[in-house]
């Protein structure tokens, strides 16, 4: 992190101290003071398959990494064909045939706590769960070389006596002794994603209107991408981060059992360093270990606004119907020693958007007439990732609760 971001973050954490806030700020509502809510939303995904790329256009999330195994993957192919006389680009293995299939889980734990009727404490803490199912599979029906104990290099055009068809763990073995890449298998990992802190504070309220604003601050706990494997995911970006929140309720119809929200979301983060590999092209994830280094990365700051419409149609069950659009913009990263750095900010821009629609049962009203002990909510809901450009084609059932003490 540069000396001026340190400042910064200083400043901020200093003006955010001992304040906390979810990540979730979808209404302007606070907590009573001296009143903890605790809360658990839990998100089971779909096996994911597909992803948005940037022109929006679904494909297969392992899409780069499958293709032809020629020297543009392993350049040594171009000193065979050299030493045959084979013309630039004949020597090839076969074709990969890649699969990825994800499976994952998270759970948002939440606390609350009313400092004030006015300003609410809070910290949202998520924890994942996710497994890639990977099927690697190698296509020889074009190959032109193969392996051949026989010859310098061990490598061979196929009419060649002794030379047999690379196999798929041929290919790994060559990933692993050339490019120091961990074997691309099925892969799995648990552990907490990017914390947020930060409050909420309600600052007016009228019979139509209710309105606060928020801030977070984003800590990075979650493990980045691992740069020697291709089949690891990312639990968190690695940098620190602010959140700054404009909620915005109209309640002028709540006798009606209506309410409508509009809540804009604006996230900085701050300048960091990242240990990755910078490969030739966006569209060729396979990068020589020489290509290693820690570059400094600037994230692209992300806006989002979400609507939402809640109708209470019998007392304590309310329909949610939701809306969100999020555009980010591309990453700034660059290096000391002069690759391709553009290779990593292409395809880092992101569009999204996505509807909720959910049922939620609230005790509230009856804890409040004191015909209930415990006020407690549930909220059962489905999430679809409809539109979006370089990320994740996905959709979940959300289960969502909360308690207050």
């Amino acid at each position: 992190m540069r000396r001026s971001d340190i400042f910064s973050l200083m400043f901020f954490t200093a003006v955010f101290f001992c304040s906390i806030e979810p990540l979730n700020a979808d209404d302007a509502t606070v907590l009573p003071r001296g009143v903890f809510a605790l809360r658990l939303d839990s998100k089971f995904y779909f096996p994911i398959k597909k992803q948005f790329d940037n022109q929006g256009n679904t494909e297969d999330i392992a899409t780069d990494l499958n293709t032809r195994i020629d020297s543009t993957v392993f350049p040594q192919l171009g000193l065979v064909e050299s030493g045959f006389g084979l013309p630039p680009g004949f020597a090839s293995f076969g074709d990969t045939d890649i699969d990825y299939e994800f499976h994952l889980q998270i759970f948002d734990f939440y606390i609350y706590y009313g400092l004030t009727d006015k300003l609410t404490l809070g910290g949202k803490f998520p924890y994942w769960n996710f497994e890639n199912d990977v099927d690697a599979k190698l296509d020889t029906s074009a190959a032109t070389v193969g392996l051949n104990p026989g010859v310098p290099g061990g490598v061979a055009p196929l009419n060649v006596p002794g030379t047999q068809p690379a196999t798929e763990d041929d290919i790994q073995r060559l990933l692993r002794s050339e490019f120091g890449y961990k074997k691309v298998d099925d892969w799995d990992r648990n552990g907490f994603s990017d914390l947020e802190l930060g409050y909420r504070y309600k600052y007016y309220q009228s019979s139509n209107w209710r309105l606060a604003f928020s801030n977070t601050v984003v800590v990075p706990t979650g493990e980045t991408k691992d740069a020697d494997s291709l089949v690891d995911f990312p639990f968190g970006t690695g940098a620190w981060g602010l959140t700054f929140y404009s909620n915005n309720d109209y309640i002028g119809l709540k006798n009606y059992g209506l309410e409508f929200n509009t809540t804009f979301r604006y996230r900085y983060y701050f300048s960091d360093t990242e240990y990755l590999r910078v490969p030739e092209s966006v569209d060729q994830p396979i990068a020589p270990p020489e290509n290693k280094e820690h570059v400094d990365r600037k994230i692209g700051s992300v806006f989002r606004v979400d609507l939402e419409g809640r109708y209470e149609f019998i007392e304590g069950f309310t329909f949610n119907l939701f809306y969100r659009y999020m555009k980010k913009k591309r990453d700034q990263i660059s290096g000391d020693k002069g690759l391709n750095y553009n290779s990593l900010q292409r395809e880092t821009n992101q569009k999204e958007q996505q509807y909720r629609i959910g049922l939620t049962y609230s005790t509230i009203p009856l804890y409040q007439k004191g015909e209930f002990s415990v006020p407690v909510s549930v909220k059962l809901y489905y999430r679809k990732r409809f539109a979006a450009e370089n990320l994740l084609k996905s959709e979940y059932i959300g289960l969502d609760a909360a308690i207050y003490f």
